[in-house]
C-alpha cells in the first residue's frame, strides 16, 4: 500500500526503555521517513517527561524529531481535563507531570484533597499506600478518576519490568467502584486525535508498536493497520494467540527497521 501515514510507538519500538537509547536502526529509519516526506507521529503514553523535555532527550540520542511529531497522552490531556471541568487535582505521578499541569493552569493539591476535582494517574515510580489512600478517599468523596493511560507494564533502565499505570488504576477502580476516564492509548479518543493530527483515514494509517494487547488492539478496533514489533515488552509472536482473532496485528516484525517505508 502506498502513501501510508505512520503512528509509531516509542518505548520498545524506537527506543529501548526510559534511557531513550535507539534500537533497531530507528535513527536511520526515522531519517528515511523524513527524507521521503512521510507524515508520522510518535504516539507515546509517556507521563514522566514534559513533551518538550521528551523531544530534547530523543534528539540528544540521535532521533531527528520535532515537537510536531509527538503526541503523548500528556500533550493531549489538557484539552480533555478542561472538558471534564477539572480545576484542581491530586496527582499520582512524576514531578514533571505535576509541573506540566501547573504550567497549564491547573491547581495541583498535595495535602488538602477535600475539594479536589480530579485524581490524575500517570506513571508514579514512588507510589505508596498513603498516596493510594489519599486518592481513594478523594474519589469516594466525588472526585473524578482520570488515567493518562492504562499500560500494564513498563521496562526500566535496569531491564526489569514494573507495574505501570494500568495496575494502579485497576486497584483504584476496584476499591472505589468508580470507572476511570482514560486519555491515552488504547482509548478511541487518543486515536481519533492522532488521525486528526495526521489528517488521515484509519485504512491509510499504519500503527507500529510493541503492545498487541492494548495499543495495537485499540487501533485495530478503529480500522487502523497494525504492526507488532518483537523489540519491546514481548519477544515471541506466540503471545498473540490469546488475543481475539479480529484484533490481532496485521503484521509481526522483528523491529521497526523491518518495515519498508512506502
Amino acid at each position: 500500500m502506498h502513501n501510508l501515514k505512520y503512528l509509531i510507538d516509542l518505548e520498545g519500538t524506537l527506543v529501548l526503555d526510559k534511557s531513550y537509547r535507539p534500537i533497531c536502526n530507528s535513527v536511520s529509519w526515522i531519517r528515511e521517513l523524513k527524507e521521503k516526506k512521510k507524515s508520522f507521529i510518535i504516539a507515546s503514553n509517556n507521563t514522566t517527561d514534559k513533551p518538550d523535555e521528551l523531544i530534547e532527550k530523543l534528539r540528544k540520542n540521535g532521533l531527528d524529531v520535532d515537537f510536531e511529531h509527538l503526541m503523548s497522552s500528556l500533550s493531549i490531556s489538557v484539552e480533555k481535563l478542561r472538558e471534564l471541568e477539572t480545576e484542581s487535582c491530586f496527582v499520582l505521578g512524576s514531578d514533571s507531570l505535576k509541573s506540566y499541569l501547573r504550567d497549564n493552569g491547573f491547581i495541583v493539591i498535595e495535602n488538602d484533597i477535600h475539594k479536589v476535582d480530579s485524581i490524575i494517574v500517570g506513571l508514579d515510580l514512588e507510589i505508596s499506600n498513603n498516596k493510594l489512600k489519599t486518592a481513594a478517599t478523594a474519589i469516594l468523596n466525588g472526585a473524578n478518576l482520570i488515567a493518562l493511560h492504562i499500560n500494564r507494564l513498563y521496562k526500566d533502565v535496569d531491564g526489569r519490568f514494573g507495574v505501570s499505570t494500568g495496575g494502579i488504576v485497576s486497584a483504584l477502580e476496584y476499591a472505589t467502584q468508580v470507572k476511570a476516564t482514560v486519555i491515552g492509548k488504547p482509548e478511541k479518543y487518543y486515536y481519533e486525535k492522532a488521525l486528526e493530527k495526521l489528517d488521515a483515514k484509519p485504512e491509510e494509517t499504519l500503527f507500529i508498536g510493541d503492545d498487541p494487547f492494548s495499543d495495537l488492539a485499540g487501533a485495530k478496533k478503529l480500522g487502523i493497520i497494525t504492526a507488532f514489533v518483537l523489540s519491546g515488552k514481548y519477544n515471541s509472536r506466540m503471545i498473540i494467540k490469546s488475543i481475539d482473532k479480529n484484533l490481532r496485528p496485521d503484521f509481526i516484525v522483528r523491529g521497526v527497521d523491518d518495515i519498508k517505508i512506502v
